[in-house]
């Protein structure tokens, strides 16, 4: 089964995404901050990780990074959601190893569309 790890600080953030992936066969896990999401992502290994960029802590880019750089969780497809919609922050994400970058409000079927692509891209 996919098992999604969402991470967001904001508690209606999470539940936006997993009312969107609800009727999907998808297993969603969540972290709250970048320390719990790499602590989650090693013990997990997701398919596939939905990242707030604006978090306590350590922020989306640098969850991304050091995800990049993990032996164990490296290759794992990462969509940074981010309310800033501008191309540095766009840039700055896809430098640090985001697969996609999607700008709040998400739709559903943009967030559906680009979990499809990347899973048909691994393979998944």
């Amino acid at each position: 089964m996919t098992t999604i790890l969402v991470v967001d600080d904001s508690l209606i953030g999470r539940h936006v995404v997993e009312a969107m992936l609800s009727s999907l066969s998808y297993n969603l896990e969540f972290a709250v901050d970048g320390q719990e999401a790499l602590d989650k992502a090693i013990e997990l290994k997701p398919t596939l990780i939905i990242l707030d960029i604006m978090m306590p802590k350590i922020d989306g880019i640098e969850v991304t990074k050091l995800i990049r750089k993990h032996e164990v969780i490296s290759e794992t497809p990462i969509i940074i959601f981010t309310a800033l919609d501008d191309k540095d922050t766009k840039n700055r994400a896809l430098k640090a190893g985001a697969n996609s970058v999607l700008v709040k409000p998400i739709r559903k079927m943009l967030l559906k569309e680009t979990i499809e692509a990347i899973l048909d891209t691994k393979g998944n």
